[in-house]
This record gives structure tokens, sequence and C-alpha cells, in this order.
């Protein structure tokens, strides 16, 4: 019985991928302690990037007794460094604070805001844990809901205010002409005052 020869290039097809680069295998065994989250993260975005698309999760689970969430925390401490690129104080400071509130503020749920605040605070000598952390981050949270709520009541009645013009342009046209001095005063007054308001929002929102 003749066996079927399989052509070069479906071997290759078929020849698992390498997952296992032996210097990034041997460096991360320190991740199993965990005592430098920022390398660990670093060198498992190096290891990510070299194994590449739907290979990291495999060698990960073959080498660390971690998962994949431990994982993702530690890379995104290592991305919020390269993004932040403190300075070595900012660096030591970051660092020194415990696992918990590292990686919530490594989060992607954190904004560049908080990010500042807790530096500034660090930088004054405040000791802050995960809890702290949590609660910048929720009042940023509620700061961000306000602003948003009062955003779209602005702009209601700025929709409303625009819609009852269009319905009443034709009245009011001819009403202008029949319009007693003080209602015309009154009137002007608060279309200049409307006016301004509208200028400082402009202004507003051009300059943050």
């Amino acid at each position: 019985m003749k066996t079927r020869k399989v052509p070069a290039s479906r071997k290759s097809e078929t020849r698992k991928p390498a997952v296992s680069p032996p210097d990034l295998a041997f460096k991360s065994l320190r991740l199993e302690t965990f005592a430098d989250p920022l390398e660990a993260g670093l060198l498992l975005l190096q290891a990510k990037e070299r194994l590449g698309h739907g290979n990291f999760l495999n060698w990960l689970a073959e080498h660390f007794p971690i998962s994949a969430k431990s994982a993702n925390r530690l890379m995104s401490v290592a991305q919020m460094f390269k993004r932040l690129n403190p300075d070595s104080e900012t660096k030591a400071l970051l660092l020194q604070l415990e696992s918990s509130a590292l990686y919530e503020l490594a989060a992607k749920s954190t904004t560049a805001k908080i990010e500042r605040e807790v530096i500034k605070r660090l930088r004054a000598g405040e000791h802050l844990r995960y809890r702290d952390i949590r609660r910048l981050k929720g009042k940023g949270l509620r700061t961000a809901s306000s602003a948003e709520a009062l955003t779209q009541r602005l702009i209601g009645q700025i929709e409303a205010f625009h819609g009852w013009c269009g319905v009443y342009h034709e009245q009011l046209e001819p009403a202008l002409s029949r319009m007693d001095g003080e209602s015309r005063k009154a009137l002007i007054s608060h279309l200049s005052q409307l006016k301004e308001t509208t200028k400082r929002l402009e202004q507003a929102l051009t300059d943050s």
C-alpha cells in the first residue's frame, strides 16, 4: 500500500508554532514571585509580541502558574509606565504602591486626570491604598456623570428655544413693529444676555 506524501507546504501548515522563546521563558521565571510587576509586565509584553497572534495564552499556561487576568494586569502596569514615562522619583513612588493599588491605577478605567492626581498626592507624601484609588476614580466618574447630565439638559433647552423661535418666527416679526419701548428694551436685554452666555460657553468649550 502506497503512502501519500504530504507536500512540504502542507507540512509547514500543520507544524505547531514555536511558543517558548528560551530567553524569555528563563527571564520570566521571576514572574512567580511578582517581585517586580513593571519588569514582569514588560517581559510579558515582549513575549506576547514575539509569539504572535494566538500563541501567548498557550505559552503562558505552559510556563507560569498565573491566570490570563493576572498577566493582563501586569502588562497594563507596563503600558502605564510606558505611557507616563515618569522620572525616577515618580517611578519609585508608583512602584511602592501595594499590588492591588497599582493594578487599579493601571486599569483601563483610570483616566489621565486620576493618574495625575495620584502622582500629585504621592509626591506630596500621601500613602495611597487600593481603596483610596477606587474612591478617587469613583469621584471622577460621578463628576463626569454630573457634567454629562448638565450638558444634556443644556442641549435640550437650546433645542427647545431654537424650535420655539422657528414656530413663532412669522408671528414675532409683525409683532416687533407694534411693540412698545419698554417691551422692546426688555427683549433686547434678554437677547444680549443670551448672546453673552453663548459666547462664554463657546469660549469655555474651546479652552477645555
